[in-house]
């Protein structure tokens, strides 16, 4: 069978929602659909109940993994081993509307687009839909020309669109292997390559809110994954520099590293931070960067980075007795628990005094730079 449409499944540990899943992709009023099931080595019975679909679906194949690789890897074995021009993805604890395949595959064709995205509905794991989020609507509508706005307003998300083979191929775009945040930088890679999208505003693809998922656990601290999202943003901004793109896009690049730095950080216990700042340091010694290669408003975001003080970092002096807490748009130093100054830095950087003015200096009778500014 020739298929117009691959989609490609990875499983791991899912066997409470697989079965969902599959039947939402055997249902697809496009029929043909080639769906590719790529076992990445779990413990539970996930891929049992996925041969029992794929011996009664002809359109189903299981492809199998030597050892788990997690998502990136498994999607990439998908991709290699599927064969229609199209591609699109769908996670194994997700599902998707029956037009899912029909209406990605229209909108991408009638335009002539290089990639066409729906909307995403959020569920929660009992079943039930929660208003969907800002971050997954769709505000747009029809096929839009690629721009560094479009890119900037659009989720990166890879199962809410479909994808040109050639493309792919042409330009060797995978996800990268042993990272998470993997969808950041396929999305932003592809989009460098692609000259349009086409917008679908319903919510064609269910995304299952689960509270021990790979995301969940990053945004809540639990993951050591969490440096990963920095990681990402280097891996950018080195495809960039490899394939002549970063003249175009060095400013949208450095802007990424800075805000992932600042979300590796939020993300990670504070026990960690110092691996992502030695991370963030060491490409920055690399690049040879300086406060003049950012734009005004993250010069003092890359200064504070530079030197290991980006936001939410909070320090104590003396024993407790001064605590001093710095973020990327303002500094606060309290004195035995008493706010005493706040530096708030916006176009204009304004000091004042909140409750008296303390000079505070170190053993050695010295200012300490940390508390210069109340010294002084």
């Amino acid at each position: 069978m020739k298929f117009k449409v691959s989609v490609v499944v990875p499983i791991y540990n899912v066997e409470k929602y697989i079965a969902q899943c599959l039947e939402s992709l055997s249902a697809q009023t496009l029929h043909d659909v080639e769906i590719v099931l790529v076992d990445d080595c779990g413990t539970d019975k996930s891929v049992s109940i996925a041969e029992r679909y794929a011996a009664a679906d002809a359109r189903m194949k299981i492809v199998r993994r030597e050892k788990n690789g997690g998502l990136s890897a498994a999607r990439n074995t998908g991709i290699e081993n599927s064969s229609a021009p199209f591609v699109m993805f769908c996670d194994s604890d997700d599902f998707v509307e029956p037009k899912f395949c029909e209406m990605l595959l229209a909108a991408i064709e009638s335009s002539n687009a290089d990639m066409a995205m729906c909307g995403t509905s959020q569920v929660l794991e009992n079943g039930k839909k929660k208003r969907t989020s800002s971050y997954f609507r769709i505000n747009a509508e029809g096929s839009q020309s690629i721009t560094e706005s479009v890119v900037r307003r659009t989720n990166p998300c890879v199962w809410n669109k479909i994808y040109r083979r050639d493309i792919l191929q042409t330009h060797a775009i995978w996800f990268p292997e042993g990272l998470y945040s993997e969808d950041e930088y396929f999305w932003r890679v592809y989009c460098l390559h692609a000259k349009t999208i086409a917008f679908i505003p319903g919510e064609l693809y269910n995304y299952r809110i689960r509270s021990n998922s790979i995301m969940s656990n990053i945004s809540r601290k639990k993951s050591v994954h969490s440096a990963d999202v920095l990681k990402i943003a280097i891996e950018y901004y080195d495809y960039l520099k490899k394939n002549n793109f970063l003249g175009e896009y060095r400013g949208y690049a450095l802007e990424m590293f800075i805000n992932f730095a600042q979300a590796a950080l939020d993300r990670t216990d504070t026990k960690r931070h110092g691996d992502i700042y030695d991370m963030a340091r060491d490409f920055i010694k690399r690049e040879g960067l300086s406060s003049e290669d950012f734009p005004p408003e993250l010069k003092r975001a890359f200064v504070m980075l530079q030197s290991g003080l980006l936001s939410g970092v909070a320090r104590r002096l003396f024993f407790g007795l001064v605590k001093i807490e710095e973020k990327a748009y303002k500094k606060k130093i309290y004195f035995a628990g008493i706010p005493v100054w706040k530096t708030q830095y916006d176009k204009e950087k304004k000091t004042g005094r909140l409750f008296g003015l303390f000079p505070v200096y170190t053993l050695r009778g010295k200012c300490d730079n940390a508390v210069r500014s109340v010294c002084e």
